[in-house]
């Protein structure tokens, strides 16, 4: 029995739960589930801001142009989860540090592949032709220049890691 509470528990930690779209179609900003902060979906450029640690963000590529979320500057207890909440769109969506002095490092699983991302890292790129609903990313701010990046895409090559805002 305590095999399956386990198996349970890394589950949960490879897929986040997150709450039926329909709920957050009426976007409300910040219904606090599970500890976490539900904000709004991005359709468009956003800078997110330290104040909004904790917050899971639905990202909506269903558009015609790409675009960039930038990340604040790390810090040792930031925390943010972004998550494709719907893919059906022609855009590329990168998330970036904003500098190339700031770093992303950690494992993504890379349809069912666990892959290492490259050495100084400062972005991360869903490709339009490739991106699942359900696939996410996730920042945990570990020192003042460092990001550590879990992330998981259902189909391969549907995340990158790049260096460079």
């Amino acid at each position: 029995m305590a095999g399956l509470a386990t198996t349970a528990l890394v589950k949960s930690y490879i897929r986040p739960v997150v709450p039926n779209n329909a709920a957050i179609a009426a976007n409300t900003p910040n219904i606090t589930t599970n500890n976490r902060k539900i904000g709004t979906t991005i359709l468009t450029a956003t800078t997110v801001t330290a104040a909004q640690t904790g917050t899971v963000f639905l990202v909506d590529s269903n558009n015609d142009s790409s675009f960039n979320i930038t990340l604040p500057t790390p810090a040792a207890g930031l925390y943010f989860l972004f998550v494709v909440s719907d893919s059906t769109g022609d855009s590329d969506i990168t998330i970036t540090t904003g500098s190339s002095s700031l770093e992303m490092e950690g494992i993504y699983n890379n349809a069912g592949v666990l892959t290492t991302i490259p050495n100084a890292s400062s972005s991360a790129t869903w490709n339009s032709s490739n991106d699942t609903v359900g696939d996410y990313v996730e920042f945990y701010g570990m020192t003042t220049t460092v990001w550590h990046v879990r992330a998981a895409s259902a189909v391969s090559g549907g995340m990158t890691f790049a260096v460079g805002p």
